[in-house]
């Protein structure tokens, strides 16, 4: 697919690239349904991961070089791409009503991105640690949904990262409301989650970034 999105980039830190695009389609567009807009995100997501690691490698990577593997549990294909090629850096693809998000880093990477408030942000406190739901039930109620979102983002971004899902107990996950953070992982791995700030004429509600920073 190439729809002719635009590429952003998103940071470029010397640590870890991120690019972000936007489909061109919509939801609700005679042309298809959320089902299909989430198969076009997911082939943007390959496109932007295959040139940005040929951007950072410095050798050609193509989408062609990319497959879903087999679950050992339920036999099916689903779960994070992989390059079927041996690649010196990790890659991560979050997806979120239409907007596309990849990061590249010579470490295990992961990285969130997430459009839409929840309508109850009081559903998800119990999937935080309790310090965070001790910081959110301080603010203001206006403030609360932007703040668990922002929190459930550094959440996934930080799951990602070492390659779990979310059947993990998010509350063993302390990465706080704000600021980077370094995150004790319970395998026994540092990771360092931030928010990222989105540019211009990029809507977001709330994006996230970790990097593994130490192995088990």
């Amino acid at each position: 697919m190439n729809d002719g999105s635009p590429r952003r980039r998103w940071i470029v830190d010397g640590t870890v690239d991120l690019v972000a695009a936007e489909v061109s389609w919509r939801a609700g567009d005679a042309r298809g349904t959320q089902s299909e807009l989430r198969v076009h995100e997911h082939e943007l997501g390959i496109q932007l991961a295959a040139g940005a690691l040929a951007r950072r490698l410095g050798t050609r990577v193509t989408s062609g070089d990319f497959t879903t593997p087999i679950c050992s549990t339920c036999g099916r294909q689903h779960g994070k791409p992989v390059v079927r090629q041996l690649i010196d850096a990790d890659f991560s693809i979050s997806h979120s009503d239409g907007l596309v998000l990849v990061a590249i880093c010579d470490r295990p990477v992961g990285v969130d991105v997430e459009r839409n408030l929840p309508r109850d942000p009081n559903t998800l406190l119990q999937y935080l640690h309790p310090q965070e739901q001790a910081q959110v039930r301080q603010l203001e109620e206006g403030e609360r949904a932007a703040a668990v979102l922002r929190c459930w983002v550094r959440k996934e971004a930080c799951l990602k990262s070492v390659g779990l899902g979310l059947t993990e107990d998010l509350r063993r996950w302390k990465v706080l409301l704000r600021g980077p953070v370094l995150v004790a992982a319970p395998g026994g791995q540092r990771l360092q989650v931030r928010d990222l700030v989105r540019p211009d004429g990029v809507r977001a509600c709330a994006a996230a970034v970790a990097i593994v920073v130490r192995e088990r």
